[in-house]
């Protein structure tokens, strides 16, 4: 939702700067008033509370993240996962405690929250690596 009201936005801004409406490259939502309130209540900051520290347990590396970014391909459970302690749902605790092992390192978000491990996993699995789009395109030798 919140990437839908960014577009909403960008175009609005578009056409206040003299854009024509049949230039712009997707579809006008038109007569979209968004008011702040509604804004700060599905900011990813506020409604998501993504800001904290996650990490590697065995390594004991952590990393600070304002904000992760949630990509559909992953699915709905892993990229709700990290939020299971806010969802009234028992499946999205269970995956999260499968994303720290490293069961889904081929899923874009491990490699937000573990870039370091999942990069170990990109060298020993090609599979891996492809999915994160770390090999060539001959498929001869890792980019990351």
């Amino acid at each position: 939702m919140t990437q839908e009201l960014e577009q909403i936005e960008y175009r609005q801004g578009m056409l206040e700067k003299g854009m024509k409406p049949n230039t712009l490259p997707v579809k006008i939502w038109r007569r979209a008033k968004i008011p702040a309130d509604v804004r700060a209540a599905i900011s990813a900051e506020s409604l998501l509370g993504l800001g904290g520290l996650y990490g590697d347990k065995k390594t004991g590396d952590p990393m600070e993240y304002d904000y992760l970014k949630l990509i559909l391909t992953d699915g709905v459970i892993l990229n709700i996962a990290p939020l299971w302690e806010l969802v009234p749902w028992n499946e999205p605790k269970k995956y999260w405690e499968e994303l720290q092992e490293g069961k889904y390192d081929w899923s874009h978000i491990a490699y937000q929250l573990w870039p370091e491990r999942v990069k170990e996993a990109c060298k020993k699995n090609r599979s891996i690596a492809i999915a994160h789009g770390a090999v060539d395109r001959n498929l001869r030798g890792m980019l990351l």
